[in-house]
């Protein structure tokens, strides 16, 4: 964490500020999301924000990739699999706008 950043945005957090910014999260999704979007942001070294995003960046490039879906059929147990939702009658369904990367970071001494 970067104190500088972080101490003025703790400062101006309110309840009423992170309740409009989940309300914008859904209007843009066009539905209520069902999971907790985090009340706060993390703030890292530009260096360390370049790497994340870089390598969000190239995940997102192999997930986009023509014949991806049909690659990752069997990736995961038919039990664990979310339903989709049509969107019209040629059968084709809806994919989240969203996509999240968890990085997980750690820092030794």
């Amino acid at each position: 964490m970067i104190p500088n950043l972080r101490d003025p945005f703790n400062a101006a957090y309110t309840d009423e500020k992170y309740k409009s910014l989940v309300h914008d999260l859904n209007q843009y999704a066009g539905e209520k999301i069902p999971f907790r979007i985090a009340e706060t942001p993390v703030f890292v070294p530009a260096v360390l924000k370049n790497k994340l995003t870089d390598a969000c960046a190239r995940i997102i490039d192999v997930i986009k990739q023509p014949g991806f879906r049909e690659l990752t059929n069997r990736a995961i147990p038919q039990n664990l699999l979310s339903p989709a939702k049509p969107i019209n009658q040629c059968g084709l369904h809806s994919i989240s706008p969203f996509v999240a990367i968890q990085t997980g970071n750690s820092i030794h001494n």
